[in-house]
């Protein structure tokens, strides 16, 4: 609880030092006082050191700690915390902040949850600046962030979040928050080497590094659940949001064809999708749990089976793939399936066929077709989809050395 019995008092107003000094604390109960509008005082009791004073600074939602007293007195604190207010100024309608400019930024473009929760991420690496008028952030304030992501090898999350961070600003720039646009026309690959944070994947030709790929996943040691999810990953390209969160209930059946269907909020094109499959797949996904289960299909046992398994589990399973003579193109992750399922399919059906492998990946094809199919055409292709994956299972079994359960 805060109150401001403290600054009331006619000792705060004569000798705030002594007035804190006197305070003590009888019990465990934690006490706060406003000393001023920005500025509190915090009062814990400690067994070992008896009530403990903390001065805070108070700047929007955000808590920053100043120092303990008597290190530090009433009037050092108050020091600190004009400078706070100097480095962190209040924020208005008209100079939001960062954060603020974000908020509004995904109010307006409507993404779907998975897009969000990956954009959140990429923005919380720029915490340090989310309280900070956008108007007052300089170039190298950002940049310093990303090169430190860069130096410690987060090479994807450091493009993420530059490009977060550029949309953003192009979305400040256009409501007029800022009168320049600091990231227009600067490009990431400008600022880093990129090569590093691109996914790595197997050249078409390349039938011993697929076959190398299968049986590293096929015999992989670690949780049979990271190890299924793995498969399931290489047999259908999907991305790892909707490995990770398959669910039995995104099994359907009409009549004796099966088919696999998410809705608009659980996909990255923010619309419904299904991909047919074959009885094979099915058959598989209905195996790995008993009769009547609901549930995730690949739950983790680290979280006693309720909760997904972490892309980054998935990821550090095949880690290292790029050191191999078979792969190219960067680090190889858990996403470089999807690239070594699009690069294999094309190369063995002919490019006739992309426009099938993309709607099986999920990809938005309505600026890549003709007007007619592409906007007025709403068929699920389902059985063009399941077509594509009954080819690759086939394929993989055959050329690449699959063996598993059908």
């Amino acid at each position: 609880m805060i109150t401001s019995k403290l600054r009331n008092t006619m000792l705060f107003k004569t000798d705030p030092n002594l007035a804190i000094e006197r305070l003590i604390l009888g019990g465990s109960n934690d006490r706060r006082e406003r000393l001023t509008q920005n500025l509190t005082l915090r009062l814990r009791y400690r067994k070992s050191k008896g009530t403990v004073k903390e001065f805070y600074a108070n700047i929007g939602n955000k808590k920053i700690k100043l120092g303990t007293f008597p290190k530090i007195k009433y009037q050092d604190a108050l020091k600190l915390l004009k400078k706070q207010l100097i480095a962190t100024p209040p924020t208005s309608a008209k100079s939001p902040s960062l954060e603020m400019v974000y908020e509004e930024f995904l109010k307006h473009k409507k993404y779907s949850n998975a897009t969000v929760a990956k954009q959140k991420i990429a923005f919380n690496k720029l915490f340090d600046l989310h309280k900070k008028p956008i108007k007052n952030i300089k170039y190298e304030d950002i940049i310093n962030i990303l090169k430190k992501m860069n130096e410690a090898g987060k090479y994807a999350m450091c493009k993420n979040s530059f490009t977060t961070v550029s949309m953003l600003f192009r979305y400040a720039y256009a409501h007029r928050y800022i009168s320049k646009n600091p990231f227009l026309g600067v490009r990431y690959t400008e600022l880093f080497y990129s090569s590093c944070g691109e996914h790595g994947y197997i050249e078409a030709e390349n039938l011993e590094g697929l076959q190398y790929l299968v049986e590293k996943i096929q015999s992989y040691q670690g949780k049979m659940e990271t190890r299924n999810a793995l498969i399931f990953g290489l047999l259908t390209g999907l991305r790892s949001d909707n490995v990770r969160g398959l669910h039995t209930k995104h099994l359907k059946q009409n009549l004796e064809d099966f088919y696999l269907e998410f809705c608009e909020n659980e996909t990255k094109s923010n619309r419904k999708e299904i991909l047919g499959i074959p009885l094979c797949l099915a058959n598989w996904i209905k195996s790995l749990h008993s009769t009547g289960y609901e549930g995730l299909v690949f739950p983790s046992e680290s979280k006693k089976y309720s909760g997904k398994i972490s892309s980054e589990t998935l990821s550090k399973a095949i880690r290292g793939f790029e050191l191999e003579k078979y792969a190219v193109g960067g680090r190889f992750v858990f996403h470089s399936l999807r690239k070594v399922f699009a690069t294999f399919l094309v190369a063995q059906l002919g490019f006739k066929n992309k426009f099938a492998v993309d709607l099986a990946l999920f990809h938005r094809i309505d600026k890549t077709i003709s007007a007619v199919s592409g906007v007025y055409d709403k068929s699920t292709k389902t059985c063009e989809t399941r077509e594509i994956i009954t080819f690759w299972i086939e394929f993989l079994i055959e050329k690449g050395g699959l063996k598993w359960s059908k």
